[in-house]
């Protein structure tokens, strides 16, 4: 339901009219307590027929009044009406009938009926004692003298004006407010914006693979992009490109799940994706040499001793993909596996995570950098970015504006896993598929109070982001390990389990986000994100 009061209520809409403005003045300070009114309603109606009331007033136990505002001298001589002198086209109260007959249609077209509705004249410009005696207007002609005293002057003239009440239907101010236009943010369901930014991704890929083109005789290429930019987009067009030339290729990431949509991505064209650590330990197995996998250090000296077993003529090309969060032994084994061929490696310094972690500049030969995000909508990557050291004040505001942002406070801990299976339903009502949808934890696999210790939140079942099932369903991992994949729709949870680098874990979880993120967390944890706090209160 509206206010109750004129609207707009700041300033009269745009119009050429100081009459209207006078009059906008006269009904925002006067007038009657609970009544309504809207400067320049239009309507096109069914026959495609163009209308304005300059006034709609609306009283909401007596109907509607279509009030029609002439300005400067208006006099009727004759049976004529003139206006400073020169003849009316169209009589006071002529065009304000029809445009209250189809503004009434209208109302009924969507379901509504008003108790009464009638037409009025108002001359502010002109003052007088006894309105006109037409027979048509007796009774419903305000002047200059009634608008500082229109709380008084407009029940009468609805009395006048209006037929006997009738019984009403559905909501017939809010309706009229709708007609009217208060306030309209474009807006499409998600999976109608999740398409639609498929498309735009599809043509921004174009560009970049055009750019590919200008920089792929590069023999070492480091290039370095934000989230979002399209590094991975470049990385499998290459490899496809080398592989169809009749070279070997080898591409490595560090998270298995990165490599499952890469192989994915890839399949049926040659070209070998491994995790760098995995890859490492199928070096060893075809060897013959024994694993001791649970001894203390095994995975950080693996990609070392893996090195060894590499022969020189393994593979023409190497690819690797988050290549900022690879250590030195992974490095050596990479370093190894190119030889003296092309390797190209793709990394952000925003999403690095581990300190002591370093990019090997000196195997590069040429740097290349992708600076702007086409994953990522505007206002949640800025929110983004303020978590990896860019400050924006205004970024919070304007996601949660746009939707791209969504800050789901909750009571208590223990409410927090019911309301993710809430925004989850939410997303579906939204024509989103629940493999548009993951749940990103803040924190490892280890802790024990995460929501990934839960298969089901409601009636949804949830998969790891490397389970052959996340083509069907709703994904549930760590920050980390859902580095490099993208969904629709991200819910970022388990703030609470976060001891440190709080803000590097966010900026991770949220650039996963093609169309929106909801952070989701008890109330007081929310507060002590400075970012979140003022939404929050």
């Amino acid at each position: 339901m509206p206010n109750p009061g004129i609207h707009p209520a700041v300033a009269p809409r745009n119009t050429l009219s100081e009459a209207e403005r006078t009059v906008w003045r006269a009904l925002r300070d006067h007038l009657p307590k609970g009544w309504f009114a809207w400067h320049s309603l239009r309507l096109r109606d069914r026959n495609n027929l163009d209308g304005e009331g300059d006034f709609v007033i609306a009283a909401p136990d007596h109907g509607f009044l279509v009030l029609e505002v002439k300005g400067g001298h208006v006099e009727l001589r004759d049976g004529h009406w003139f206006q400073n002198g020169r003849p009316m086209k169209k009589a006071p109260r002529e065009q304000a009938q029809g445009f209250a007959h189809r503004l009434a249609e209208r109302l009924g077209d969507e379901g509504s009926w008003a108790p009464a509705f009638g037409v009025a004249t108002c001359f502010p410009d002109v003052a007088f004692e006894k309105g006109p005696s037409q027979a048509d207007m007796v009774g419903a002609v305000l002047g200059r003298q009634d608008l500082d005293w229109l709380a008084d002057a407009l029940p009468p003239l609805f009395e006048s004006a209006l037929p006997p009440a009738r019984p009403t239907k559905g909501r017939w101010v809010e309706k009229l407010h709708s007609l009217w236009g208060d306030t309209w943010t474009p807006r499409l369901r998600l999976g109608q914006r999740s398409d639609l930014d498929e498309a735009e991704r599809l043509k921004l890929e174009a560009e970049q693979l055009m750019l590919l083109d200008c920089i792929e005789d590069n023999a070492r290429m480091l290039v370095t992009g934000v989230a979002g930019s399209g590094k991975t987009v470049l990385a499998v067009e290459l490899a496809q490109r080398w592989r169809a030339e009749g070279r070997r290729v080898i591409y490595l990431c560090y998270t298995l799940a990165l490599a499952k949509w890469l192989g994915a991505a890839l399949e049926g064209t040659g070209v070998r994706v491994a995790p760098i650590r995995e890859y490492a330990r199928e070096l060893f197995v075809a060897s013959g040499q024994a694993l001791n996998e649970g001894a203390p250090g095994f995975w950080d000296a693996l990609p070392w001793n893996a090195a060894d077993l590499v022969t020189g003529d393994t593979w023409d090309a190497v690819l690797v993909d988050e290549a900022q969060d690879l250590t030195l032994g992974d490095w050596s084994l990479i370093e190894k596996c190119a030889g003296e061929g092309p390797l190209w490696a793709f990394q952000d310094d925003a999403q690095a995570f581990w300190d002591e972690r370093e990019i090997q500049a000196h195997l590069f030969t040429s740097t290349f950098r992708l600076p702007t995000n086409y994953r990522c909508p505007s206002a949640l990557f800025r929110v983004a970015q303020t978590f990896a050291g860019k400050p924006d004040d205004q970024a919070v505001k304007d996601a949660l504006a746009t939707g791209e942002l969504s800050i789901v406070p909750c009571p208590t801990e223990s409410s927090v896993a019911d309301r993710i299976a809430k925004e989850i339903d939410k997303l579906l009502g939204e024509g989103l598929e629940p493999n548009d949808i993951a749940i990103i934890s803040l924190r490892g696999q280890t802790a024990s109070e995460s929501i990934l210790k839960h298969p089901k939140l409601g009636r949804h079942r949830l998969v790891s982001a490397d389970d052959p099932a996340m083509t069907d369903h709703v994904v549930a991992d760590t920050f980390l390990r859902f580095k490099g994949l993208e969904r629709p729709a991200i819910i970022v949870t388990d703030l609470r389990l976060v001891a440190d680098k709080q803000d590097q874990r966010l900026h991770i979880a949220l650039t996963r986000a093609l169309a929106t993120a909801r952070v989701v967390a008890p109330r007081e944890v929310l507060q002590g994100v400075p970012a979140f706090a003022e939404a929050v209160g």
